[in-house]
């Protein structure tokens, strides 16, 4: 390859890279590449692009964040207010039917109550269905002779009301 021909390309490599490291230098200050002409010599420095790329895709630095008590107003985020709970009812239990110390002739009773809304029946140690007004009914086979009927109400706290009916079957 001729003189003149290695010197033409050097000096398009020069100029470019001249103008390539002079809008570099207003992206990035990074480090720079050395391209180095066919007799050895340095000819031109550049930015490389991968350089160039990473330059454009760093973030803006952001304006820096009050601090409190640094002249910025602070503000809470409003509290919504409590709301009152209300206190669990005390748990009653009032059997209706059958009437203590009754004596029936039909060998199966209706044993029906009111209690506390939310509250747990058992009879004989049987659970009841309660209704949302704490309503119950079961139905009870009796024995015959002399039967005791023990009612349950408890409360989601624990609290326990009993009552203890005394009926007896003859047929």
């Amino acid at each position: 390859m001729p003189k003149y021909a290695v010197l033409l390309i050097v000096f398009a490599v020069f100029t470019v890279g001249c103008e390539l490291a002079a809008l570099s230098s207003q992206v990035v200050e990074q480090p720079t590449t050395a391209i180095e002409g066919t007799n050895g010599t340095a000819a031109a420095t550049v930015t490389t692009q991968a350089q160039a790329t990473a330059a454009s895709l760093k973030p803006t630095p952001t304006a820096p964040r009050a601090q409190p008590g640094a002249g910025a107003p602070t503000t809470a985020a409003p509290v919504p207010p409590k709301t009152p709970v209300p206190a669990p009812a005390a748990l009653k239990l009032n059997v209706i039917s059958p009437q203590d110390e009754a004596t029936v002739n039909v060998a199966s009773i209706a044993v029906v109550g009111q209690t506390t809304a939310g509250a747990v029946v058992s009879v004989d140690g049987n659970l009841v269905d309660v209704d949302a007004a704490g309503k119950f009914q079961t139905a009870l086979t009796l024995d015959e002779g002399p039967n005791i009927i023990e009612v349950v109400a408890s409360d989601q706290t624990g609290n326990e009301l009993d009552t203890i009916l005394r009926v007896i079957y003859e047929p």
